[in-house]
């Protein structure tokens, strides 16, 4: 029962716990209040973007993405719209109708949408940027209601200020597909296109015109602007321009710019922000109709409340490539057939430098009549008026008053008109004077490297306030006195942009001295005689103050920017805040010219502004010129082509070399003519210029130089070298190796020859080789008569090389084993320079002795060319190895031919060699490493020497160690040349000593006993015989030229012992000497002498010349004879012996038995 409480109770508590939970659940949920919320979606399809934004939510979309999501009513979302770069937003739709205020083909897009209780869904297109049909001008007009439009939607999209901007900047850019070509020409109409060249390396795409010049300093991003008028083009609905120069010649870095703004007039124009669009691929600029309209000014000095602005300018910003030329499309129309142009199908320019070029050879330059040349600019269809471009019949050099940068295009008509049509031909205008804005003071220093740039402040300025002129398109003519009444000197335009001036309808105003590159340059204007124009004391205008900072003189025309974004107003009362902007001067450009150093400038100012609304900055380009003093000082540095052959070197010395100084290159080649002499070490005696010639004084141009004597070790440097003397520099040349020389040096081709030094050839005996023998080359900086090593000195390089098969060493790779690099000559070929060469032996090729010679050889300096041939190639003399064998009889100086040997080499292989009649062989040629020699076959008559003999030969010299020892049979060593020997001797084969045992009647006995003896006393057995039944015995094997003595020791059965007359044994003695070689076999017994022709009788030679026997025949000699063997006598003595013994026996037995 407990036990049931207890369950009961814990369902309970959970029951309970489980129902606490759910009731306030329950009763939240039904008394939360209702908030109204509904769908949102955005779909995307194309090549482009959509960012939503609400609070801190931020969600990006792109092409297939769909966003889903229910919001309460009032939430703001912010949806911008963004394509990408070939792309533009095609549509913008909500529940499929294209919201108000939208319009096709916008780069950018953006608005906020309130949410309603009602679904909202958005649908956004991009498409590829192609043609668009053209769009109502009116672009705030509000698109038509669709019926299935959600009017409540529409009023929820509202365009923010983001929206604005985005889709105006969208707006100026797109494409047209029109042909200008077939439009006309509006000349009622003027645009003029300004390009502000920018660095590239400062700037990006990002940037516009305005953050360049107002958020970051143009200093440091602008090169400087041109300007150029353009055609005006119309289709009756529009205007259109070109404005592609700098894409079309190359100074555009990329081939779009990365922005451009369009103002309306000049001063006091206004900035235009609609109304236009861009092809950044055709460059055309597409204007409405009402762009050009006539508008209230701003208020100004003569209180014209109305302006004709049917003038537009266009800046565009151009990321710029000033180092290299521009390429210009040139065609020349030759009408009189009589020039050869040098123009091709385009010609090249610098960007900023007034166009100069070379049009006819100065063979026909004269057949031009600077009146019939007809020059037509950038595709126009009028000719340039004749003070525009300029012709030197003398050298057929060109000048038009334009950069390369205003140039895209030129055709140059030449024909053979008599008369003349106002601005249609050239004029007389100088090549080198035109477009030059002034002249500074003859003999200015040149300080003006290209790059440099200085900022100046309160020196450029303009004075009093701004006002329209008709700007330059030359930019030099003459220096007047203007009305009035203010006296002061300015500079008179043509027509033109106008531009920033002061009041006298002039330009800014130039300071009288600027300092660049830390010199002081008197910056006056003057004219080409060296007149100064007159100057503003004070900055003119009756102005007295002396706070103003400096004088001026002369007037450059600058170009405005109009800047989009306004900064505020400056009092134009202010003459502080007008005349006196920071401006940077830039030297874009500089050559000479006849005499002339022409430098071209850039000039850009900081923001300055007017009274009316938009902000400008200024700039421009101008080119001064001055003439250059008339005398330079030259002074040139020689160089060795070869520092590694020639460097601290005794053998080479620049010192001495001459140099002619000629006007003409022709003069140099031909060697006459010569002004002046420059000699290499004529500076002074210091280390330091040793190779500096003297320095002389010229008239400033071009010379050219060539070597007219070599110096020592040098090759003679036939080639010219132009230089250019400045007037009032000394022109210091060389450091870059303008000058120098090759030095002389031998090209050897092979370095030493081996040969064998017994047959003087180039064949190596026996089985040696004069492959791979090795030479240690040495060269020596100097000139010496023997081996310089002996005297301290250490070579500059060593190598050690190896002959091939036939004894050559080269001087290339393949054949070096180890050292130093060649030394090659200009041709790469490698030689020996001059000097001295030691070549010695370190390694003897297989079968040779090292030849240890130091062989010296100099390479001395010989006429005036690179490569001298005084080397003379060495002939190397190796002695082969040789190891003569001799023969000999042993103990003797006998020779023994027609002896084997065989001989086992180093690599095992073998060869069987014979003794000749000498007894001799010659091994030649011996390999290095182990040899062995030993008798294989004797000739007959001698026996095969044991010994075998075993040297080696050393590699690399040759020299010969035995392993193997000596004895009385075998000798060897070495000879002083050091060849090896040995000398075998060979023993004369043992004779044989036969006897035959006879008794008197001749009859052989059999069991006769003979003992030979080596001694006279007989005490010394050599060995013991006994007569077989042939009564024949030998002694074998006994050495010839020594004496044995033999006696019968046992007589046969039934006979005595032979005895002399005192009784003794007869002793007998054999003797012999034998020499195989010559047949010859001589013995002596009994003291007898016999010689090889002694073949019969009791003493007698027998066998062969392998196998000599001395025979002899022994019978008794005693007096009393004992029986014959076999007689009566015989018989009867045995019978007798028997019966004594018989009776012998018996009487010692009965003894016995007695006994017992």
């Amino acid at each position: 029962m407990k036990k049931f409480k207890n369950v009961f109770l814990a369902f309970f508590v959970t029951a309970l716990t489980s129902l606490n939970l759910a009731l306030p659940a329950y009763a939240e949920e039904a008394t939360t209040q209702t908030i109204d919320s509904a769908g949102f979606s955005v779909s995307v399809v194309g090549d482009g973007t959509v960012t939503l934004s609400s609070g801190d939510f931020t969600k990006s979309l792109s092409n297939g993405d769909i966003y889903n999501a229910d919001y309460e009513e009032g939430t703001e979302i912010k949806i911008v719209s963004k394509s990408n770069e070939n792309a533009v937003i095609d549509d913008v739709a909500l529940n499929n109708s294209t919201i108000s205020g939208f319009t096709s083909g916008k780069k950018s897009f953006s608005f906020v949408y309130t949410t309603k209780t009602a679904d909202a869904s958005f649908n956004v297109v991009f498409k590829q940027n192609e043609t668009q049909k053209e769009e109502n001008s009116n672009s705030s007009k509000t698109e038509s209601d669709d019926s299935s439009q959600d009017e409540s939607s529409n009023d929820s999209v509202s365009t923010s200020s983001d929206a604005v901007d985005e889709s105006e900047d969208a707006d100026k850019y797109s494409t047209f597909d029109v042909d200008l070509s077939k439009m006309d020409i509006d000349t009622s109409k003027t645009v003029y296109t300004k390009y502000l060249y920018a660095i590239p390396s400062a700037v990006s795409e990002n940037d516009t015109i305005t953050s360049v010049l107002i958020d970051k300093d143009p200093k440091d991003t602008i090169y400087t602007q041109t300007m150029e008028p353009s055609t005006v083009y119309t289709d009756g609905d529009a205007y259109y321009i070109q404005a592609d120069t700098p894409f079309v010649n190359g100074l555009a870095q990329k081939s779009y710019p990365y922005d451009y703004d369009v103002a309306r007039g000049n001063d006091y124009g206004q900035q235009l922000t609609e109304g236009f669009s861009y092809d950044k691929k055709t460059h055309i600029l597409k204007i409405d109709k009402d762009v050009f309209k006539t508008v209230a000014k701003e208020a100004k000095s003569d209180n014209n409340l109305k302006e004709d602005f049917s003038d537009l300018q266009v800046q565009f910003l151009v990321p710029a490539d000033v180092e290299n030329d521009v390429k210009v499309k040139t065609t020349v129309v030759d009408k009189t057939g009589s020039i050869d142009s040098v123009v091709e199908d385009s010609i090249s320019l610098r960007p900023f430098m007034t166009a100069r070029f070379q049009l006819a050879s100065e063979k026909t330059a004269s057949n031009i009549i600077p009146k019939n040349v007809k020059v037509y600019v950038n595709g126009s269809d009028v000719p340039l008026e004749s003070e525009y471009g300029a012709y030197d019949p003398k050298t057929g050099n060109m000048a038009l008053s334009y950069m390369g940068a205003n140039l895209k295009s030129l055709e140059i008509v030449i024909s053979n008109s008599k008369g003349r049509a106002a601005g249609v031909g050239l004029g007389t205008a100088k090549v080198g004077r035109l477009n030059v804005l002034a002249y500074l003071a003859e003999g200015t220093k040149d300080v003006f490297s290209v790059g440099s740039s200085i900022d100046v402040v309160g020196k450029f300025g303009n004075n009093g306030y701004v006002q329209t002129i008709d700007g330059p398109l030359e930019l030099y003519n003459k220096s007047r006195t203007t009305a009035d009444g203010y006296n002061y000197n300015t500079i008179d335009w043509n027509d033109g942009d106008g531009g920033e001036c002061t009041y006298t309808s002039s330009a800014l105003a130039v300071p009288q001295s600027i300092t660049m590159n830390g010199s002081t340059v008197d910056f006056t204007m003057r004219d080409i005689n060296g007149n100064s124009y007159g100057q503003w004391v004070n900055g003119g205008y009756q102005l007295t103050d002396i706070s103003d900072p400096v004088a001026f003189n002369g007037a450059i025309q600058a170009f405005c920017h109009h800047i989009k974004t306004s900064v505020g107003n400056i009092d134009k009362g202010s003459r502080y805040a007008l005349r006196y902007p920071t401006c940077t001067l830039r030297v874009l450009d500089a050559s000479t010219i006849n005499g002339y150093r022409h430098v071209v400038f850039g000039f850009e100012t900081n923001l300055h502004q007017f009274s009316g609304s938009t902000p400008q900055t200024v700039g421009t380009v101008f080119e001064l010129a001055f003439k250059l003093q008339s005398k330079g000082k030259l002074c040139i540095k020689k160089t060795s082509a070869n520092p590694a052959i020639t460097d601290n070197n005794p053998c080479y010395s620049l010192q001495g070399a001459e140099y002619g100084v000629y006007k003409t290159e022709a003069d140099a080649k031909a060697n006459k003519n010569k002004v002046n002499t420059l000699t290499i070490g004529k500076y002074d005696n210091s280390e330091k210029y040793k190779d500096w010639s003297n320095e002389i004084e010229l008239d400033a141009g071009t010379y050219y130089l060539k070597e007219t004597k070599n110096p020592k070790g040098y090759a003679l440097n036939n080639s010219v070298v132009s230089v250019v003397v400045k007037a009032n520099e000394n022109s210091w040349i060389g450091t870059n190796g303008e000058f120098k020389d090759y030095p002389q040096s031998d090209p050897v081709s092979v370095v030493l020859g081996k040969v064998d030094k017994e047959t003087n050839k180039n064949k190596p005996q026996g089985s040696a080789s004069l492959a791979g023998a090795e030479f240690t080359v040495k060269y020596y900086k100097g000139l010496y008569d023997s081996d310089p090593a002996k005297s301290g000195q250490v070579p500059a390089r060593s190598w050690v090389l190896k002959t091939d098969k036939d004894g050559y060493c080269e001087l290339t790779d393949s054949y070096k084993v180890s050292g130093d690099q060649f030394f090659k000559d200009s041709n790469g070929v490698s030689t020996f320079p001059i000097g001295t060469v030691t070549i010695q032996e370190t390694k003897a090729p297989s079968g040779y002795f090292i030849n240890d010679k130091v062989f010296v050889e100099k390479i001395t300096s010989s006429g005036g060319g690179e490569n001298v041939f005084t080397f003379n190639e060495p002939k190397v003399p190796e002695k082969v190895i040789k190891f003569d064998i001799k023969k000999v009889q042993a103990g003797t100086s006998t020779p023994v031919a027609g002896a084997v040997f065989l001989h086992t080499m180093p690599n095992g292989s073998t060869k069987e060699l014979t003794t000749n009649g000498s007894g001799e062989i010659t091994i030649t040629g011996l390999a290095s490493g182990t040899h062995k020699i030993k008798e294989i076959k004797s000739p007959d008559g001698y026996q095969l020497n044991p010994n075998e003999v075993v040297f080696n030969v050393a590699s690399g010299t040759g020299k010969i160690t035995f392993t193997s020892g000596t004895n009385s049979l075998v000798t060897h060593g070495t000879k002083d040349s050091g060849d090896g020997y040995a000398t075998f001797g060979d023993k004369v084969n043992p004779f044989n000593l036969k006897i035959t045992k006879t008794n008197e009647h001749g009859k052989v006995l059999k069991g006769a006993e003979f003992t030979l003896y080596s001694d006279a006393d007989c005490k010394n057995v050599v060995d013991t015989q006994i007569s077989d039944e042939k009564g024949l015995l030998s002694f074998k094997n006994l050495d010839v030229e020594k004496t044995y003595y033999f006696e019968e020791t046992k007589a046969p059965q039934g006979y005595r012992i032979p005895v002399d007359e005192n009784g003794k044994a007869y002793v007998h003695s054999v003797y012999v000497k034998a020499t195989p070689q010559t047949n010859t076999f001589e013995f002596t017994v009994d003291g007898i002498k016999y010689d090889t022709f002694k073949t019969s009788g009791n003493v007698r030679l027998e066998g062969t010349k392998k196998d000599r026997v001395v025979a002899i025949d022994i019978t008794n000699k005693t007096t009393q004879l004992l029986p014959e063997t076999g007689s009566n006598g015989t018989i009867l003595l045995i019978g007798l012996g028997v019966a004594v013994i018989a009776f012998a026996l018996y009487k010692s037995k009965k003894d016995k038995m007695i006994s017992k």
